[in-house]
C-alpha cells in the first residue's frame, strides 16, 4: 500500500489553546478566584464551561450581582486569566503529541496563539517538551489588523496552509488570510459557533483532523484541502 508524501509548500497553523493545551481548568480556576474575591455565587465546573462555550458575557454567567460587579468581574476575570500561577494549570490535550506526529507525516506545524507573553508561553511549551513537536511559535498581535498582515504573510509563504484554530476570532482571521480553515471544538467556543464564525468544517479534536487528512476526507476537500499524492514505498 502507498504512503502520503510530505506535500511540498504545505504547513499547519494550529492554535495553542484548545486544539494543544487544555484551557478548562485555568478558566474555572480563574472563575473562582474572581467570584471570591467579589463574593459572588460559583458555578459549578461543567455549568461555567457551558456559558464559556456558548458565548455568553458576564451577566448570565454572574447571577445574582449587584450594581457594578459585572465589570469588575470581566475585568479582573481576563487578568487572572493571563496570571502565571494560573498560566501554569494548562495541560496538554490527551494523545496530543500522536495526533500532531500524525500532522507532522504530512506537513510541518507550527503553533499560532494570540497570547501576549512570550516568555509564560514558552514555559508552558518547555514544561510539556511540546516545543519539538512544532516548527516554531508564532505570537500573533491583539490588534487585529495588526493580526491580519500576519497572518496573510504566513500564508502566502506556503503553497497551501490548513490552520486548526478554536477560538471565533482566529477562525475569522485565518479565513480572511487566505487559510483552509478547520475549527477544532475543544476549545472556548461550541461547533455551532465555529461554523457561524466561518470554518470550513469542524472536527472534536486533532485527532479527528488527522483523520480527514489520512483519508482526504469528503469534507475537507470541499473545504479547499489539496490532498497530496501517493508513493509507493522503495
Amino acid at each position: 500500500m502507498g504512503v502520503v508524501s510530505t506535500v511540498k509548500g504545505m504547513q499547519f497553523l494550529i492554535e495553542l489553546d484548545g486544539p494543544v493545551v487544555d484551557i478548562r481548568p485555568r478558566y474555572y480556576r480563574a472563575h473562582r478566584l474572581v467570584q471570591g474575591e467579589l463574593g459572588l455565587a460559583s458555578r459549578d465546573a461543567d455549568e461555567f464551561w457551558r456559558l464559556v462555550r456558548k458565548g455568553a458575557g458576564a451577566a448570565e454567567i454572574v447571577r445574582p450581582h449587584r450594581s457594578g460587579q459585572l465589570a469588575a468581574y470581566a475585568q479582573r476575570f481576563e487578568a487572572a486569566l493571563l496570571s502565571d500561577s494560573l498560566l501554569e494549570l494548562d495541560v496538554p490535550q490527551k494523545d496530543v503529541v500522536i495526533h500532531v506526529s500524525g500532522l507532522r507525516e504530512v506537513a510541518p506545524c507550527s503553533l499560532v496563539s494570540v497570547r501576549p507573553d512570550r516568555q509564560a508561553t514558552q514555559r508552558l511549551l518547555d514544561r510539556h517538551e511540546l516545543w519539538r513537536h512544532f516548527r516554531i511559535l508564532r505570537l500573533l498581535s491583539q490588534d487585529r489588523s495588526v493580526r491580519m498582515s500576519q497572518l496573510t504573510d504566513w500564508v502566502r509563504q506556503s503553497d497551501q496552509t490548513v490552520a486548526a484554530v478554536a477560538s471565533e476570532t482566529m477562525v475569522l482571521s485565518a479565513r480572511e488570510a487566505g487559510a483552509v480553515v478547520v475549527g477544532v471544538a475543544n476549545g472556548a467556543s461550541t461547533p455551532r459557533r465555529l461554523r457561524q464564525a466561518g470554518a470550513d468544517m469542524v472536527v472534536a479534536d486533532l485527532g479527528e483532523l488527522v483523520e480527514a487528512v489520512q483519508q482526504s476526507s469528503d469534507e475537507l476537500i470541499r473545504a479547499g484541502y489539496r490532498p497530496p499524492h501517493r508513493r509507493d514505498p522503495s
